[in-house]
């Protein structure tokens, strides 16, 4: 029997729109950053993270808060065009609901400010749920991607996209560990962004190389499908 989806069906037309937002998203979350960055005084790219622009005192929290909620709303529209595609059922729905997490992970550390990375600063409660809420959204996505390189063990034709989802998988673990353990705290910042690029290559290689292509069935929402 053959299975084909008509391009036409509405489900299979949400899918490409997802799909189009989610491939456009990085460089409005990318726009919230730099904009954040220049208007945040004393502010420094190498040393400073990304929570730091939304930090108590920060003078415009809601500009890198916005570019966190967009980037939650992109990693869940991924997560569902990933499960709706992959053919392991088991490990896809796994890999939907940990990186779908690790978008309201972020979405709600949008709102509860880290402390300053300043000397005397005390820790508070808003910056420990902040920090816990950011690890669990980096390691959450470690765990997602190196999920899908097993899950892609199932899709014939994808090799390429699978050893590139390697490399980038070990790549981003040895970066994120680094950074969470805070090692060199000097270079806090870099690492932070050099995880978040890598992270977006991933999901530009997945779309670009996977979900965009034709070839295996894409789930059990088959709209338009005929057997």
């Amino acid at each position: 029997m053959a299975l084909t989806i008509s391009r036409t069906s509405p489900v299979d037309r949400l899918t490409r729109i997802v799909l189009v937002c989610c491939a456009g998203a990085p460089l409005l979350v990318l726009t919230s950053i730099l904009v954040a960055t220049v208007v945040t005084p004393d502010y420094h790219t190498v040393s400073d993270t990304l929570s730091q622009l939304a930090a108590e005192g920060a003078p415009h929290p809601a500009i890198i808060a916005a570019g966190l909620v967009l980037a939650g709303l992109m990693l869940q529209g991924f997560a569902w065009a990933l499960h709706r595609r992959l053919m392991d059922r088991a490990r896809g729905r796994s890999i939907a609901i940990l990186i779908a997490s690790s978008g309201l992970a972020m979405q709600t550390a949008a709102f509860v400010r880290d402390d300053p990375n300043v000397e005397g600063a005390r820790q508070t409660l808003s910056g420990a749920v902040h920090g816990a809420l950011a690890s669990i959204a980096f390691v959450a996505m470690i765990v997602a991607l190196f999920l899908f390189v097993r899950a892609m063990a199932s899709e014939p034709g994808f090799e390429r996209v699978r050893v590139m989802s390697r490399r980038l998988g070990w790549a981003c673990a040895v970066i994120g560990s680094v950074f969470e353990i805070q090692v060199i705290q000097s270079i806090e910042g870099l690492l932070q962004r050099v995880f978040i690029t890598l992270f977006a290559v991933w999901i530009e290689v997945v779309i670009f190389g996977y979900l965009t292509k034709e070839g295996a069935p894409r789930g059990p929402d088959r709209a338009g499908c005929e057997v």
